[in-house]
Formats: structure tokens, sequence, C-alpha cells
């Protein structure tokens, strides 16, 4: 094996000749030899030669060895630069000649604004651009003094203005000065606007729920903010006892009056006037289920009440259940009686009461 070392070296010095690599270490002759089994095995010396020269002209070939990589990469080069330059060159800042063409730039500040300011708006109501913000700035400025005139003045009423009159000093438009003490117990936010400020054509159609009127000189319109239910509850604390009729209540026990209790049974029936009663059960069939509420017990399917009218009619019944509960009429507001119904068995009493 000693023999070929001499061999393998004239074949690396060419191969590295071939590829550009002028040192051939040791590490690389050790690399070989292992190729073939180690420095003690043998080798087929015409084996090894046409595997060398195969290898070179592998290497030389025009297509597909090293001259062929060395032209793709000469060829990439070229391409890439190509692009490159041709990036670079639309995205150089553009050089303006050093008097502008007509029509563009040049002219001075005063005539710059003038041309800004005074641009014809063609939609809406109009007019420059500088007259619209105009209008903005007076309409901030007088709607903010008049939103503090309001406090003062007519809280209870939004004022709508056109956008042509918005530089219009809204304080300078006739208010409605309705009093709230002057409303009576009959009146409807339209009748009692009415009879306050006459002078206006109150109307309940202009503006959907609410009451509305306009002003013609500069065009205007009131909206009075008071809608059905905050006009209703002025008129309670102006009239206590004349509101709207709802049902009662239970004001607590220092606020009623109790009146005589009666024993549950069957069929019992009290005729008194009354804002409801209270249910006391004692006793039930042993049979009987019940739900538990934390400590209280609502017994099922033990009976049921019903309020009367003055009319002689019926509310929808509700059902007995808890051993100590208060029942109020749902739809009267107050009840001309009460009419019972109880499983047998069932003990306790039924107390009517009334609010003092």
């Amino acid at each position: 094996m000693g023999e070929l070392l001499p061999l393998f070296g004239q074949i690396l010095a060419q191969i590295a000749r071939n590829i550009g690599v002028s040192i051939v270490t040791q590490t690389g002759v050790n690399a070989i030899l292992g190729i073939f089994g180690g420095s003690n095995s043998p080798v087929d010396m015409v084996l090894v030669q046409s595997d060398v020269v195969i290898t070179e002209q592998t290497v030389q070939n025009g297509t597909y060895g090293l001259p062929a990589i060395q032209s793709l990469i000469n060829t990439n080069d070229t391409l890439i630069l190509n692009a490159l330059s041709t990036i670079l060159t639309a995205v150089s800042p553009v050089s303006l000649p050093p008097t502008p063409p007509a029509g563009y730039g040049g002219a001075d500040p005063s005539t710059i604004a003038t041309y800004v300011w005074d641009y014809p708006i063609t939609t809406g109501l109009g007019g420059t651009t500088g007259q619209q913000i105009q209008g903005i700035g007076a309409a901030a400025y007088n709607w903010g003094n008049y939103a503090l005139k309001q406090i003062l003045g007519a809280p209870f009423f939004w004022l709508g203005v056109s956008w042509s009159n918005s530089s219009i000093d809204p304080s300078s438009i006739t208010q409605p000065t309705p009093i709230l003490a002057n409303i009576l117990s009959t009146d409807t936010v339209l009748s009692w606007l009415t009879r306050e400020s006459p002078t206006f054509s109150w109307s309940d159609t202009i503006v959907p729920d609410f009451i509305a009127a306009f002003v013609s000189s500069p065009t205007a319109l009131w909206i009075c903010t008071f809608t059905v239910p905050e006009f209703d509850a002025i008129k309670a604390q102006l009239f206590p006892g004349s509101g709207a009729t709802v049902p009662p209540v239970w004001p607590g026990l220092a606020n009623v009056t109790l009146g005589t209790p009666v024993a549950i049974a069957t069929g019992v029936t009290i005729s008194t006037p009354m804002d409801g009663v209270l249910i006391d059960i004692t006793g039930v069939p042993s049979k009987q289920g019940y739900f538990s509420f934390d400590t209280a017990i609502s017994w099922r399917n033990v009976g049921a009440l019903a309020f009367v009218s003055d009319n002689g009619d019926e509310e929808f019944p509700q059902t007995l259940g808890f051993q100590n509960a208060v029942y109020t009429p749902k739809s009267l507001s107050t009840a001309a009686g009460v009419v019972l119904r109880a499983l047998d068995g069932v003990t306790g009493t039924i107390t009517p009461w009334v609010i003092s």
C-alpha cells in the first residue's frame, strides 16, 4: 500500500488543479485512503484510475461542470445587477424645473389663501369654504351662550334651527315661557303649552312623541322635552292622589290598617274594600308536598284567591303557597272583595288590609 501513496498524491494534485485548490493536506489523503478500506487494503489501480478520469471529466464538463456553474453565476450576477439598476433609477427623486410650468405654484400667499377660502361649495347650502368655517365657529359660540342662558330660561326645551341660521344667536329667538306651577291636574303637555304660551302653534304631529312649535323668523323649532311619564310625575307632585291609577303595594305594617281575620276554608268570600290580604297557613293535609325557600315553606296545590272589583269582576287568580304571605290586586287600584279556594284540610286565616 505504501507504493500507492505517491500515485494518490499525483491524483489529488490533478484534482486540486482542476477545482482551483492549491494545497492537498494529509487529512485529505487519509480521507481518500479511508474510502478504499484503509492503508492496508488492496486497491484495484485500474478502478482508481477510471474513477479519477470520470471525476476530472465531470468537473470540467461544459454543460454541468464547473465551467457551466461559473457561467450561470456570471449570468445571474448580470441579471441581478440590471434589476437593481432599474429599481434604483425608478426611485430616484424627480428633478423639478427651476421655473414651474404655467398653472403650477408660483402664486403669492394671499392669492393661494383667497383661492382656498373663497372656493365655492356647490353642494348643500352652498357658499364658500370660508363661509362654512365661519358658520361653524359662530354656531359653537352662539349655542354655547344659549346653553348657559337656557338654564335660567327654558330648561325643558330643545331649539332646532337650520344650518343657514347657525350664526344667529339663539337667545334672540322668542322663547316659550310656560310655568310649571300652572299645570292643572287634567292637563296634557299639549294643553298646558297651548294655554301657557298661546303665541306658539303647538302640535303633537311635528316631532314624533313630542310637542313642538315652529318659529317663522328666523326659521326655528321649539321642542318640549317632557315625555308623558315625566309630565305625569310632575302632576303627581302637584296633585298628590290624582295621578295615574295603579295597583296598590304593601307600604309597610305601620302604614296599613288590618281587618278582621277570617278562617281559611273552601268557598270563603270577604266583601269589604281592601288593598290586599295577609295569608297565614297553619296546617295542610299530610299528603301535600312543599318547596323550601331557605327556612320558608311554600305548599303545593293548597288553593288560590282572586280579588274582586266594585263591578263584581274577578282578577286572574293568584296561587296560595307560602305559610305567611302578602297579596295585592294586580289589575285594580283597590279591591271590593276577595274570593278564596282552599283544599280540604287546609287551616289558617286570611286578613284583609287597607292602606292607612
